[in-house]
């Protein structure tokens, strides 16, 4: 599913007021040709205008997809922060299935536009701080800049946050460095998922965040020797999940005992965990867009698990693999690169 809000202010999400096109992908899984059929969207929640509300379904070739859309319009009055309910039909002759989404109205953001780092939380390095600056922006008047730092250090900037549901994160980039050694890295929850070195003008990064208590860290990061450029990283406009507040992770696990390995994935890769209980949970793979590209139900038993997990039909890229309990409620979750 995705968000066609180029007539607004084209940020991929509902905001008030905006009149929007939502896009679903309809993937035929059986094993022949799909017949024409019904497509209709509604608002459990009863927070949105539908505009259109039916989508003629072509027939689909067996493993293929088609997208269809809906026209809807946001109240003006929406609040940022609301949970906005959608419920897709499909109808083809006598086969019937539905599905339901969450969506999000509005945007936690941050271009620091405050002319500090006083809107979030966040967290500099005290030997080597970012600092905000006015002279190399992306949009707006300030942007964030990491320190000025010799051979062998580095200058970070993370920030805690407690995420609502599986989302993305966007912002946007700019180095000036020797390229392969003078790097600024991006890390969620400790795993590097990016790196960027060399001149590099101002690009747009979008990566999957998962649900629950995440730390994302830029850190700008030298090598022993030469410098080139600038010798500075820079990152404005950061587009934040919907947040909540810090509250921990609801687990059943336990502590530091989820593994997935090797990482980087080459074909297939291992899952391994210790659980307190005897119970069910449901694993998941999101993309760095935050869609869900595989997800499995699995038997867990008390103590030690181990599941093997083919990965072969991934894209390389950076994804998340993401446990819930059967209340679909958090429990771990771990980014890695597929090769």
């Amino acid at each position: 599913m995705w968000i066609d809000d180029s007539n607004g202010n084209n940020n991929g999400r509902l905001d008030a007021g905006e009149d929007v096109q939502i896009y679903f992908n309809i993937k035929n899984q059986g094993n022949c040709l799909s017949l024409e059929g019904e497509a209709e969207l509604s608002n459990p929640s009863n927070n949105l205008n539908i505009t259109t509300n039916t989508s003629s379904l072509p027939s689909i070739q067996h493993n293929q997809e088609n997208a269809i859309a809906f026209e809807i319009h946001v109240p003006d009055n929406a609040n940022a922060g609301d949970t906005v309910q959608l419920r897709l039909e499909l109808n083809h002759d006598a086969y019937h299935t539905s599905a339901t989404f969450n969506l999000t109205v509005g945007e936690d953001s941050e271009d620091w536009e405050s002319n500090s780092f006083d809107t979030y939380e966040w967290i500099t390095d005290n030997t080597h701080p970012w600092i905000v600056q006015d002279t190399t922006v992306y949009e707006g008047t300030y942007a964030a800049q990491s320190a000025p730092i010799e051979g062998g250090n580095t200058s970070t900037l993370s920030l805690r946050l407690n995420t609502i549901n599986n989302d993305s994160i966007s912002f946007y980039t700019k180095v000036s460095s020797e390229s392969n050694y003078d790097l600024l890295k991006f890390y969620i929850n400790g795993a590097e998922v990016a790196n960027w070195s060399g001149e590099v003008d101002w690009s747009k990064q979008t990566f999957a965040i998962p649900a629950g208590e995440n730390i994302l860290k830029w850190s700008y990061e030298k090598d022993q020797f030469v410098s080139h450029g600038m010798d500075r990283a820079f990152i404005d406009y950061i587009v934040l999940p919907l947040m909540g507040n810090i509250d921990g992770i609801k687990t059943i696990l336990k502590d530091v005992s989820l593994q997935f390995y090797p990482n980087p994935v080459p074909d297939n890769a291992i899952l391994s965990f210790q659980s307190e209980i005897a119970t069910n949970i449901q694993y998941s793979i999101y993309n760095a867009q935050g869609q869900q590209v595989m997800s499995k139900s699995i038997q867990v038993q008390k103590g030690q698990n181990t599941y093997s997990i083919q990965a072969t039909h991934l894209l390389a890229g950076s994804y998340f693999i993401v446990l819930q309990d059967n209340k679909q409620q958090d429990i771990g979750h771990i980014p890695f690169i597929k090769l």
